[in-house]
C-alpha cells in the first residue's frame, strides 16, 4: 500500500499491489476522501492480521525473551555439572553417580585444560587437580555473576512486556513470584542452589506473561499471528518449569546429603501451594 504523487503534483493518490495467483495485481483507488476511507480500512485490516510494524517487533521482541529464557537455563545446567564435577560426581550414562575413593587419580601427569569445559571432563573421570582446579574457577563471584545477568534479562524483559498492555498485573505477579522465592530457597543457600530456585521462577514467570499478554483486553485485539506465538512460548516454558523443578531436585539431592529426592520434591509442592502456582 502506498501513497503516490503523479507528475509532480501536490496530490496523492491511493494504491495497493496484491499478489493473486501467482502474479502482481495494482489496484488503483485514486484520491479523496474514498482513498483516505480505504487506506485506514485496509490499515485496519493489517494490524488486525499482525503485519503491522508493531506486531512484527512485538515478535521479534517475544522470541529475543524467550532466547534469553533458554540461555539462563543452559548456564545454570552448565554450572550445575560444573558444582557436580567439583564435588565428587561423574556423569554415568546420564546419571550422576558420585566417586567411590578408589576411583580418584592423585597425579596423571597431563596438564590441565585452561576452560572449564575440559576441567569437568577431567574432573569426572577422577583427577583430583582437576577437581581443585574446577573448585577454584568457581569460588569465583563473576562466574554466577554473569550467569545471573541472563535471568535478570529475561525477566525485566517479560515485565516491561507486561507493562505496555497489563500494567495492573505486574505488581501481583512480582509478588507471587516474591512469595515463591522466599517459600523454596533455604535459608543460606549456595550459589548454585540460588541460581536453580531463581530458574524455576523465571520460567514460571515467561508462562504467565505469556497468558496474561495473550488474555482478551478492552483496548486492544490479539492478532490470531501473535497469539498462536503466545501460545506456542507457553507450553514450551511449562515444560522448562518442570525440567527447572527437576534439576533442582536434583541438585538439592546430591549436594545436601540431609535431604532425599522425596523430602526436596515435598518442600517444592509445599511452596507452590502455599502461593497458589502449581508447577
Amino acid at each position: 500500500m502506498a501513497w503516490e504523487s503523479r507528475g509532480g503534483g501536490p496530490r496523492k493518490y491511493f494504491t495497493r499491489t496484491r499478489r493473486i495467483a501467482g502474479g502482481f495485481v495494482r489496484e488503483y483507488y485514486g484520491t479523496g476522501p474514498f482513498a483516505e476511507l480505504k487506506a485506514l480500512e485496509l490499515a485496519q485490516e493489517r494490524d488486525r492480521l499482525g503485519r503491522t510494524a508493531r506486531w512484527r517487533n512485538l515478535r521479534v521482541g517475544l522470541e529475543q525473551a524467550d532466547k534469553l529464557v533458554i540461555a539462563f537455563s543452559d548456564k545454570t545446567d552448565f554450572l550445575l555439572s560444573a558444582t557436580l564435577a567439583a564435588t565428587g560426581y561423574h556423569n554415568h550414562r546420564g546419571a550422576w553417580r558420585k566417586r567411590q575413593k578408589a576411583g580418584f587419580i592423585q597425579a596423571s601427569g597431563k596438564p590441565l585444560p585452561g576452560d572449564i569445559r575440559g576441567l569437568i571432563h577431567e574432573a569426572q573421570t577422577g583427577r583430583v587437580d582437576a577437581i581443585e582446579a574446577l573448585r577454584n574457577c568457581l569460588s569465583q563471584p563473576e562466574i554466577w555473576q554473569d550467569a545471573m545477568v541472563f535471568g535478570q534479562q529475561a525477566e525485566g524483559v517479560w515485565l516491561d512486556f507486561l507493562a505496555r498492555k497489563e500494567p495492573r498485573s505486574i505488581t501481583e505477579l512480582k509478588e507471587a513470584m516474591d512469595s515463591l522465592r522466599r517459600q523454596m530457597s533455604p535459608p543460606s543457600p549456595s550459589p548454585i542452589d540460588f541460581l536453580l530456585t531463581e530458574r524455576v521462577i523465571v520460567t514460571q514467570m515467561e508462562m504467565r506473561a505469556c497468558e496474561l499478554l495473550g488474555r482478551p483486553s478492552g483496548e486492544f485485539t490479539v492478532p490470531a499471528t501473535i497469539q498462536n506465538l503466545l501460545n506456542a512460548l507457553r507450553r514450551k516454558a511449562v515444560k522448562r518449569i518442570r525440567r527447572a523443578r527437576d534439576v533442582l531436585v536434583l541438585a538439592r539431592q546430591k549436594l545436601c546429603p540431609a535431604m532425599n529426592r522425596r523430602t526436596v520434591a515435598r518442600l517444592l509442592d509445599e511452596a507452590n501451594s502455599s502461593t497458589g502456582i502449581a508447577i
